[in-house]
């Protein structure tokens, strides 16, 4: 039911978004019945340097103030972040998320890679992106407040009486004193919805109201400088206009409020002259809006091309590597904009271009070309846009070309240098961003969510509905699609038009006859021979798992990495990193994704480490800490040193009770098989247990024949066993399936230990690995997500099911050095399903989760 309900919501949002724009667009065009486009362009070039030099300074300054947003955010989370550091995530997510309303490109999914990188906790970092809304929100109230109760007849559109609407603004300016009031009176952190809430402050909160107040003070500021060269209007009715046309922007969720903005303007001040106000609002869009994206993606590739030639300081600057991990994403909404403007400009008149010295060396059936070449590039880059941001080659090659074949189309049809140039850069910056995009996958492969389709869609309407409008005094006939004349404006936009639509048309019906390219997924047996040379490959030891026969695979095109997964409720769950070739992880992390979506299940990673979390991130999912792994350095293990006093006395006592320890090679496994399952089944009997699975070795012959053996014997009987994982290229070795029979004597698994540990040191072994202790070192502050506190209760109290304390106590003899391991799957209501299927599927089935 919750699953349905979520489809639901997915596809409901955007269908709401789309009726929104569509009355929008209606009012729209209702207001501007008497004008022209040529009148919203007259005004718009009549602005004089000056006004525009000031409302970029101003657009400037409210940048910076943003900026403090989160500096002031991760005060509050104890961050400890520098403003220096802050200053760029925050400009570049407040730039794109104020121009893209994808979720996937929006500021919370920015800010969500730049401070993970930068170690701060998935708990933190959705504190920062539910604080930055909340002091916009603060801000908002504050002044709209203000605004109704000082001068209520300056919003007289809304159909309220005076007396109402000061009463709404004096209601309005209550929240913020509560919010203060909040802060000043309660010490405890509260539960909202499972996050636990920590009050500010009254410091922090005088911040917010504070910054949310002169931030929009001055953002209105850059509009209404444009607006009061030419009209007189007092600042108070327009504040509160704006503030109204924002909020109705945010509420519809149209990308840039495109439309609804202006909309809401036009209603809210009935006495500018139409012409003029759509004129300064495209001024106001291109200073506050155009112009911080570009300066955006410029900051991102910027940093991308530091990274390549500061390699060395990787490690210390990894709170900086933010600016890789966006690149993908920021060209991807920047040509997403150059393919919207494309499109909508091939419905706009060609103005003066008779007066342009082109004239008279292009002739007239290029310019024409030009023209229909614009438009069909423009398409082509809006449906390339989700390809860049899924970092395919392809789409990398095809943008480039289209930026160079666009820029050159622009410099014919439009005569303009600027508009070239700035083509121009963009394909530069793609090229100098190429090694971001390496995934082979095709053009036709790529899936579009409901956000991507509106998004094309509302671009593809919008040159529908600008073209009518702007060329509703042109009467139609058929001749108006063969007339090419440099007058003919209605004539190339209706073959511009019916070219965008057959363009995206043949896309989709291409998308549709493909359909799904399912990612190759070998369930069983699998060629051994190649997953044996990419296990040796392998860093982990854990790659062993592979061979236990529960596991599906999904093998990189190369033969040189593979993903081990299984299924498990509705949940695909990969055991760990990919494995192999670490330059193929990240194309495997999303093809596997891919397949998961295809499947229509959760994507799950289980025991994943800290190293390729931003893949993970770029993936649009989130974190739970599962435990922590412990590993001896075995470099300085010695039981003779007096640190191992225990562990020496341990194996000298299993001496004394007459244990011999040997290693047994993987071929002589095979004919002690029915003696380890003697000592095995005593083991599962002693303890009323049964086999684990996945994450977890079992006895199974086939199984344990691939490995070394070490065993305890008493008078050549074998009273404890366990396989040894050894993986060469790490220097790392581990037990796996650890058995011991009724006849074992006290002690002789930590005599086993600290032998096989000898053992692995001598053949050269750098490191053991105990495994992971389960719920431990889990986040205790007040800021710790529910699962945290559940997972903390549980390591305390949950002996019953699984003696979570003891072990993490047992391995802590070994001295060893602990690492963080980590559930990468879907937040929120998904994440009870998500632990229960992992469960589920290490326990064997339900009835194994309730036995040890």
């Amino acid at each position: 039911m919750a699953e349905r309900a979520r489809q639901l919501t997915h596809f409901f949002l955007p269908v709401v978004a789309a009726g929104i724009f569509c009355l929008a667009i209606w009012i729209l065009v209702r207001e501007a019945q008497t004008i022209s486009l040529q009148d919203v362009l007259v005004q718009f070039k009549a602005l004089s340097p000056a006004v525009l030099a000031i409302s970029g300074l101003l657009a400037l300054a409210s940048y910076l103030i943003l900026t403090l947003y989160d500096f002031l955010a991760l005060h509050y989370v104890a961050a400890g972040l520098p403003y220096p550091r802050v200053a760029p995530v925050s400009f570049s997510a407040f730039a794109i998320g104020h121009n893209v309303g994808l979720s996937s490109l929006s500021g919370g999914a920015i800010r969500y890679r730049a401070y993970s990188l930068a170690g701060l906790s998935a708990a933190r970092i959705a504190l920062v992106v539910g604080f930055i809304p909340l002091t916009y929100s603060l801000g908002s109230a504050i002044l709209l407040g203000v605004t109704l109760l000082v001068d209520p007849v300056a919003l007289r559109i809304l159909p309220l009486g005076p007396l109402l609407l000061q009463l709404l603004g004096l209601l309005l300016l209550v929240v913020p004193l509560l919010y203060l009031g909040w802060n000043a009176l309660r010490r405890t952190p509260m539960e909202i919805m499972g996050w636990v809430i920590r009050p500010p402050g009254v410091r922090i909160g005088l911040g917010q109201c504070l910054l949310g107040s002169v931030d929009l003070v001055i953002a209105s500021c850059v509009l209404y400088v444009l607006l009061d060269a030419s009209v007189d209007l007092p600042f108070l009715p327009f504040l509160g206009a704006y503030l109204l046309a924002m909020v109705a922007g945010v509420i519809s969720n149209v990308p840039g409020a495109v439309g609804v903005f202006e909309s809401a303007m036009l209603l809210l001040l009935p006495d500018v002259p139409v012409a003029l106000l759509l004129g300064a609002i495209l001024a106001y869009r291109l200073l506050y809006y155009l112009i911080p994206l570009l300066l955006a993606l410029v900051l991102v590739v910027a940093h991308e091309i530091v990274e390549h030639r500061e390699k060395l300081r990787s490690l210390s600057e990894k709170g900086m590597a933010w600016g890789t991990r966006l690149v993908p994403q920021s060209i991807g909404a920047a040509v997403f904009l150059v393919g919207a403007y494309l499109v909508i400009g091939a419905a706009i008149p060609l103005g003066h271009l008779e007066q342009g010295a082109l004239e008279r060396i292009i002739p007239l059936p290029v310019l024409e070309m030009s023209h229909l070449l614009s438009s069909a590039i423009g398409v082509g880059l809006l449906l390339l846009a989700r390809g860049l941001y899924r970092r395919l080659h392809g789409a990398y090659r095809a943008t480039l070309i289209l930026l160079v074949m666009a820029s050159l189309s622009m410099f014919i049809h439009r005569d303009s240098v600027a508009q070239t140039s700035l083509l121009l850069g963009i394909a530069l910056l793609t090229w100098l961003s190429r090694a971001e995009f390496y995934r082979g996958r095709g053009l036709l492969d790529q899936r579009f969510d409901p956000s991507w389709l509106l998004s094309i869609l509302v671009v593809l309407a919008v040159a529908v509905g600008l073209g009518i409008f702007v060329h509703r005094h042109s009467e139609y006939s058929d001749q108006l699609w063969w007339q090419f004349t440099l007058q003919g404006d209605a004539s190339r936009m209706l073959r511009a038009g019916l070219l965008a639509m057959i363009i995206a048309g043949v896309f989709a019906g291409l998308r549709l006859l493909r359909g799904h390219l399912r990612p190759t997924a070998e369930a069983v047996d699998p060629d051994l021979s190649r997953l044996g040379a990419i296990i040796a490959q392998s860093t982990r030891s854990d790659a062993n798992l592979a061979l236990l026969g529960d596991k599906k695979f999904l093998f990189h095109p190369a033969g040189d990495a593979v993903l081990m997964y299984q299924g498990s409720g509705h949940s695909y769950i990969s055991m760990g990193d990919p494995l192999g070739n670490p330059e193929r992880f990240e194309e495997l992390a999303w093809s596997f994704l891919e397949l998961c979506d295809l499947q229509n299940v959760r994507c799950v990673f289980y025991e994943v480490g800290e190293s390729h979390l931003p893949v993970y991130i770029d993936l649009g999912l989130s974190f739970s800490k599962l435990g922590e792994e412990g590993r001896v350095n075995l470099v300085d293990f010695d039981l003779a040193s007096s640190r191992r006093a225990g562990l020496r006395h341990a194996v000298n006592r299993s001496k004394r009770d007459g244990v011999a320890f040997s290693v047994v090679p993987a071929a002589e496994v095979p004919p002690i098989l029915a003696e380890l399952r003697q000592v095995s089944d005593e083991w599962l009997q002693a303890r009323a247990a049964r086999e684990k699975g996945f994450s977890l070795g079992y006895f199974e012959a086939a199984y344990l024949a691939n490995f070394d053996c070490a065993v305890m014997r008493i008078d050549g009987r074998i009273v404890a066993f366990a396989n040894l994982w050894q993986c060469a290229a790490a220097g790392e070795l581990s037990l796996d399936l650890m058995r011991f029979g009724s006849a074992a004597p006290k002690g002789v698994m930590d005599a086993m230990f600290a032998q096989v540990m000898q053992w692995g040191r001598e053949r050269g072994y750098r490191w053991f690995s105990l495994g992971m202790a389960p719920l431990s070192g889990l986040e205790r502050g007040s800021l710790a997500p529910a699962w945290n506190k559940l997972g903390n209760l549980v390591y305390r109290f949950g002996d019953h099911f699984y003696n979570f304390e003891g072990l993490r106590q047992y391995k802590e003899k070994f001295e060893p050095e602990w690492t963080p391991r980590y559930l990468a799957g879907k937040g929120g209501i998904h994440l009870p399903g998500t632990l229960l299927d992992t469960t589920v599927l290490i326990s064997g089935g339900v009835r194994g989760v309730f036995l040890q």
